[in-house]
């Protein structure tokens, strides 16, 4: 580090949330190159969908269960969350999308996805939910909706 001159020469950014917060900002000290909106990224984005689902699997595997035959949530329904609901609909899985954006909750209805208007709806009854949005995607209140079915289930 002693090589380092303290001046940033520039900055690339990756994500669709940086690459907003980075123009919400205005004039910057140095240039900022986005390739989150990259037609190039597209098939990143469709293999980072597809890992978060192996690393999901592997964690409900370490719990000695398994994913098939399960109903989730996808929050989020942009690049990655597209590619998460299908490789999860892929392994069998009934797949509920919530997207606060109507054209995209309709764009996952034509691609054959069950779709919800609201959060609270959407994990109402899934046993696993995946957020994808980069912003908060679950409030207090929709855990516990959750879990008080939950709960009303268990009896």
């Amino acid at each position: 580090m002693s090589k380092f001159s303290g001046r940033i020469l520039g900055v690339v950014e990756d994500t669709e949330n940086g690459h907003q917060r980075y123009a919400a900002l205005g004039s910057l000290p140095c240039p900022v190159v986005s390739v989150a909106r990259s037609p190039l990224k597209d098939c990143e984005d469709h293999l980072v969908g597809r890992s978060i689902v192996f690393s999901t699997d592997a964690l409900v595997r370490a719990r000695g269960d398994i994913l098939t035959s399960r109903s989730a949530c996808v929050i989020g329904f942009g690049k990655i969350g597209r590619s998460i609901a299908q490789t999860l609909r892929a392994q069998d899985l009934r797949v509920t999308v919530y997207d606060n954006d109507a054209v995209k909750r309709v764009q996952a209805h034509a691609l054959g996805f069950r779709t919800s208007a609201s959060t609270t709806e959407a994990v109402h009854d899934a046993e696993l939910v995946l957020c994808a949005t980069g912003n908060l995607a679950l409030r207090h209140e929709d855990f516990a909706a959750h879990c008080a079915t939950a709960h009303t289930s268990d009896r």
